[in-house]
């Protein structure tokens, strides 16, 4: 075996090393009362403990109804009533919300008031627009300006999709750890082990 051959299989077998200790599983805590068998643990249980993270569908939507919300307070403020406010975003926003807007608007086409057939926006995109459909009934029943309650609820939604996005960049970092380990540490450990190992193999055959 030449030189080169043991510095590479050195290397290797360091980077080996290095990836089993980053990866191992941590053993776990016994209680102290568990001295006997552990009890198993049902599906139930063990679903119960993983975290809950949104559908994919879930994820979009919370995208989607920011957009919508802002759309309507720019209608609304420029005079057009609630109705008419809906109809005119729905060329230009997400296909999920325009799907739910076309659902009102065939609502609408069989009879049913506008009120009432916005409970199609909370059919298709969830409790996320119920503070919307709330505030049009309200400025329908009492008269209340609509514009002003639109654009808090479009506030609340833009800051809690701020939050999900935070949240989803603090997941990165982990999710990282695994490629950046397998593809970084062998080259780390090439240049910073080989050259080592190349000098004590040349001392070594000098002798």
């Amino acid at each position: 075996m030449t030189a080169s051959d043991t510095v590479v299989l050195g290397a290797w077998l360091a980077t080996a090393v290095c990836v089993a200790m980053v990866l191992r599983p941590r053993g776990r805590a016994r209680h102290p009362m568990a001295s006997g068998a552990a009890a198993p643990r049902t599906g139930a249980s063990r679903r119960a403990t993983l975290p809950i993270r949104p559908s994919r569908r879930a994820a979009t939507l919370d995208q989607v109804v920011p957009d919508l919300l802002d759309l309507l307070v720019v209608t609304l403020q420029a005079g057009l009533p609630p109705a008419a406010a809906l109809a005119a975003v729905a060329p230009h926003v997400h296909p999920a919300a325009r799907a739910a807007i076309d659902d009102v608007g065939r609502r609408v086409e069989r009879g049913d008031r506008f009120v009432d057939a916005l409970d199609a926006l909370v059919d298709h995109l969830g409790t996320r627009v119920l503070g919307l459909v709330s505030a049009v009934a309200a400025a329908e029943r009492w008269g209340l300006p609509l514009a002003p309650t639109v654009d808090r609820i479009a506030d609340d939604a833009r800051l809690h999709r701020r939050r999900l996005a935070e949240a989803e960049a603090r997941r990165l970092p982990v999710r990282l750890a695994v490629p950046l380990v397998c593809c970084t540490l062998p080259s780390f450990v090439c240049i910073a082990i080989g050259p080592l190992l190349v000098g004590a193999l040349s001392s070594l055959r000098s002798v």
